[in-house]
């Protein structure tokens, strides 16, 4: 009997025996490996004084393995310009809503515009599927006085039965581990059993045998193997899909639209001064004044009480401000001290326009800015007391830059009167203006910080008389402060 051909002959079993394990090996890896198919996603966009109850209720009725989109539909809707509070009567609407869900890919978006109509609470909400411009569901509901989850039955009946069609069909249950070594025995003794009767007809050579029996050993010992790696792949699978996902730090802020507010209460300290100089003075006893330690207190009010209607009127609001500083010392020409008190209020009407993020504001009112002095330097008030009273017209405007805003005003006060320094010259006639920049920096859903310059002048124009006492040819008063502080919306 030649031996010649035994080192091919276990050569080829042994790149059997290889290949055999490196398919038994990378196979059921191979399977583990496919990625779990991504969970379908809603998307939400709401305004309104109630946006975070109906963000909520939205969320409770999405279906069992379904998402909120954690903002990309809100970016892609939103690149088109901005929507305006009453989004939902626009006519192009449609149109960008369908080009917003091709690009972020969502299965849905709701859209939901929540009022008050007297003392109930309304919702306007469509719902968009991809690849229509027209929404399969355009109701108006009214909603109940709380919150609690059985208050929202009626936006429930109009908004679940397109979310419903999005669950996903339930995973097959994975097989029972203890059915897969089972599995491989009977597959090996198949084999066995074929390889007998193969035998029956020609043995193979002993060398050949035993490299067959090693190839099956090896085979049997990976099957046994798999049920464990299975059993790892399907716990990877029944992790959650989002757990690791971050949460949209914008999307808190995002709920509280800041120009639907109903109102807005801002606090904040100062530190500021007054310079007042006159023009041409030819009388000895008219002197300049400055000071430059006044430490105030200043409050804010802005309130729209028809914000959660619909239409013109749900921006027309009224504004309020105070201003009060402490006692400051001054001096006078004697050397002796006195007392200087600074106070200024004015309330008026506001009306702001929404510009998405951003917003304009135009106002009219009354005001009144008060700088007199007291004790020894009750004199002194003849040169540089006053005690404006003035109607102002302004405007002024918050302006989104990124993660801030920008801050910035601009007034004309006609002034009906001045106080003792203008009751001391002959036909003295005065106009102001005042001017606010500033910087806001958001803080939260409602609270945001903010630093701000204030400026307010009053020129003075006189026409004085030979025989008159006081002689000046104009005078300028100019007050200024720097304030921090934050304000809160409602």
């Amino acid at each position: 009997m030649s031996t010649r051909p035994l080192p091919r002959r276990r050569a080829l079993a042994v790149w059997i025996v290889v290949l055999s394990s490196l398919a038994l090996v990378f196979a059921p890896r191979a399977a583990s490996a496919q990625k779990k198919a991504e969970a379908p996603r809603v998307a939400y966009y709401g305004t309104g004084p109630d946006l975070k109850p109906a963000k909520e209720a939205v969320k409770r009725l999405l279906p069992d393995g379904v998402e909120l989109d954690q903002g990309r539909f809100t970016k892609e809707l939103q690149k088109g310009g901005p929507l305006g509070p009453e989004f939902d009567k626009s006519p192009r609407l449609g149109k960008r809503v369908e080009k917003a869900i091709a690009k972020s890919k969502v299965e849905a978006a709701v859209l939901a515009r929540t009022y008050r109509k007297k003392k109930d609470r309304m919702v306007h909400v469509l719902v968009f599927v991809p690849g229509s411009a027209e929404p399969e569901v355009d109701a108006t509901v009214k909603l109940g006085k709380k919150d609690s989850e059985s208050e929202w039955v009626e936006l429930n009946d109009a908004v679940f039965p397109v979310l419903s069609k999005l669950e996903p069909e339930p995973e097959p249950e994975p097989e029972p581990v203890a059915a897969k070594p089972a599995k491989g025995k009977a597959k090996g003794s198949a084999k066995s059993e074929a390889k007998s009767k193969k035998g029956a007809a020609k043995k193979p050579p002993p060398e050949e045998e035993e490299a067959q029996e090693e190839a099956e050993e090896e085979e049997a010992a990976a099957e046994e193997e798999e049920p464990e790696e299975e059993a790892e792949a399907v716990e990877e699978d029944a992790k959650p899909a989002d757990e690791d996902a971050k949460p949209d730090s914008d999307s808190a802020a995002k709920d509280f639209d800041r120009n639907a507010a109903f109102a807005i209460l801002g606090l904040a300290l100062g530190v500021g001064g007054r310079d007042f100089a006159y023009n041409d003075a030819v009388s000895p006893a008219l002197r300049d004044y400055s000071a430059g330690n006044l430490f105030s207190i200043g409050a804010r009010l802005e309130l729209y009480p028809l914000a959660g209607s619909a239409g013109f009127a749900r921006n027309i609001g009224l504004a309020a401000k105070l201003d009060w500083a402490l006692p400051a010392k001054s001096k006078g020409v004697d050397g002796q001290e006195f007392d200087a008190s600074y106070s200024a209020f004015e309330v008026g009407l506001r009306y702001r326009i929404p510009l998405g993020r951003s917003a304009l504001g135009v106002g009219a009112g009354f005001g009144k800015e008060s700088f007199s002095f007291s004790d020894a330097g009750e004199p002194y008030n003849e040169i540089a007391g006053v005690d404006y009273s003035y109607l102002r017209l302004g405007v002024d405007g918050r302006f989104a830059l990124g993660p801030v805003a920008l801050l910035a005003g601009l007034g004309y006060r006609m002034v009906l009167s001045g106080g003792t320094v203008a009751d001391n010259f002959t036909d003295t006639s005065i106009t102001g203006l005042d001017a606010r920049l500033g910087v806001a920096l958001p803080l939260g859903e409602r609270f945001e910080a903010f630093l701000a310059l204030r400026y307010a002048r009053y020129g003075y124009g006189m026409s004085p008389r030979p025989e008159d006492t006081n002689v000046a040819g104009g005078a300028l008063d100019q007050f200024f402060a720097l304030e921090l502080g934050g304000s809160m919306g409602f």
